[in-house]
């Protein structure tokens, strides 16, 4: 995989470049739509401002008489009386809820939590001891959900391991594949072929690329 390695730096770093020059393009049409939108914005505040001065102007004040009227004590305590009796009201229908038992759903969400840790406890057991075995198992598994750029840093994983296996290999080309990347897959394989000589799965694949 070293080989493959050297040829995706040189395509990515073609790549970077074009992605390079339409990020310059598109900045300078941004700023210069950012620039003008400003612009606008300040002369529409400017055209409010005048509005509400000269709306201001025109409008007189108009001043409202207040009457004031006196607060009866018999009112306020009519009033305390009733809440007092609420509170009371509120704290008797007040009931203690029933403990919720766990239903045979809520057993059976249990267990399937559970599996899906599986994954978490190989990456667990391959950081304190890794393994080849263990690394391709959680390949294999990330490549079944369709997470492609897992299944990708996981082969490789693997390959560090035991580069001269061709699962690794193979489990990368098929995923370069899925990501619609069957050129590069190719010179994966052609490269394991042309360093560790002749292998009928790999050659297989090649050959249903090809086709």
């Amino acid at each position: 995989m070293d080989r493959y390695e050297e040829l995706e730096r040189l395509y990515y770093k073609k790549k970077y470049i074009k992605i390079f020059i339409y990020i310059l393009i598109l900045v300078s049409f941004l700023s210069i739509g950012i620039f003008i939108y400003i612009q606008n914005k300040h002369l529409k505040q400017a055209l409010k401002i005048e509005k509400n001065i000269n709306n201001i102007k025109k409008i007189k004040p108009e001043v409202k008489k207040l009457t004031l009227y006196p607060i009866s004590p018999e009112i306020n305590i009519t009033k305390q009386i009733q809440k007092r009796k609420s509170k009371k009201i509120e704290k008797t229908k007040k009931i203690e809820k029933p403990k919720k038992v766990q239903s045979p759903k809520s057993q059976i969400k249990i267990i399937i939590k559970s599996q899906k840790q599986t994954l978490q406890s190989l990456v667990n057991a391959y950081n304190i001891s890794p393994d080849y075995a263990q690394a391709i198992k959680i390949a294999k598994i990330y490549f079944n959900r369709h997470n492609y750029k897992k299944t990708i840093e996981w082969s490789k994983k693997a390959n560090q391991i035991k580069p001269e296996n061709p699962t690794s290999w193979l489990l990368f080309a098929k995923t370069l594949v899925k990501l619609g990347k069957s050129k590069k897959a190719k010179e994966v394989l052609s490269a394991y072929l042309n360093t560790y000589g002749a292998n009928e799965e790999i050659e297989k694949l090649l050959r249903s690329i090809n086709e």
